[in-house]
């Protein structure tokens, strides 16, 4: 993860996820998505979503047994702009 010169890239607990998020606002301050289609499957889902930057992204969400994210990936089509 080149923003926070971390080797694995795993952002790890809700300060490290608070400081990521926001930096990318501070970063961008026209952000917005524009919905495209959701995928469920047992355990998860993935968002699949274009920023404002016009990238394509997927965002994939796997749930614990209590229904909450015990992780999340994002992948882009493209670099990202």
């Amino acid at each position: 993860m080149r923003r926070w010169n971390k080797p694995d890239g795993v952002l790890r607990g809700k300060t490290e996820l608070r400081a990521h998020f926001g930096k990318g606002l501070e970063l961008a301050h026209d952000l917005h998505f524009d919905f495209e289609d959701i995928f469920h499957c047992p355990g998860g889902y993935a968002v699949l979503y274009r920023r404002n930057n016009g990238n394509q992204v997927i965002d994939a969400v796997e749930l614990d047994k209590n229904q909450l994210i015990c992780r999340a990936r994002a992948f882009y089509a493209d670099d990202q702009k």
